[in-house]
């Protein structure tokens, strides 16, 4: 699946604010919790080369994601995420195309999805990784829709755009802590 967005991290007061301005223009949310159990070689080479490789669970469901962080275009970034069945969360995994991969911590999210059209979803994001917290607004669109999309932004006021993807900052963290 190809995936398209705009990202941007938020202050804590910038998310609540746009949390109400959300709700206000698109109605309810869909709230759900969602961890990301990150695995990477030993030497974070996945990371290094944008591909993250996750367990994801979503109520009692596991699914392990393969996603390869692409290019940005006109200011959203461009992914191609894979998707499997998976039965829990092992301490290492094993994929042909990279080998043995070893369990590396995980990030807990509180997700907020507001669908703002048929071909355009806002998620926001508080994820709590590593001691840490952050929060982030992710506009989702299909071909298409980049107009709708860029309507969103301009209604939510964002203005600072994300190019860091929680993957990214959860091992830039995680970086920053082995080596204190």
């Amino acid at each position: 699946m190809i995936e398209r967005e705009y990202k941007f991290l938020l202050t804590e007061k910038q998310f609540h604010t746009a949390l109400k301005t959300a709700a206000a223009l698109y109605g309810a949310s869909k709230n759900q919790e969602q961890i990301n159990y990150y695995y990477d070689d030993d030497s974070l080479s996945l990371n290094r080369r944008g591909i993250t490789a996750r367990i994801r669970q979503k109520g009692g469901s596991y699914g392990l994601h393969l996603k390869r962080h692409g290019h940005s275009e006109n200011d959203y970034a461009v992914s191609e995420e894979t998707e499997y069945i998976a039965d829990g969360v092992p301490e290492a995994i094993t994929l042909p195309e990279f080998g043995r991969l070893t369990y590396k911590g995980q990030l807990t999210t509180g997700r907020h999805t507001f669908m703002v059209g048929p071909d355009v979803s806002l998620d926001m994001d508080a994820s709590i990784y590593l001691g840490l917290t952050d929060y982030e607004a992710e506009i989702e669109f299909n071909v298409g829709a980049r107009e709708q999309a860029q309507a969103t932004i301009l209604a939510l006021k964002l203005d600072v755009i994300n190019r860091q993807s929680k993957s990214e900052r959860f091992f830039a963290a995680l970086e920053r802590r082995t080596t204190i």
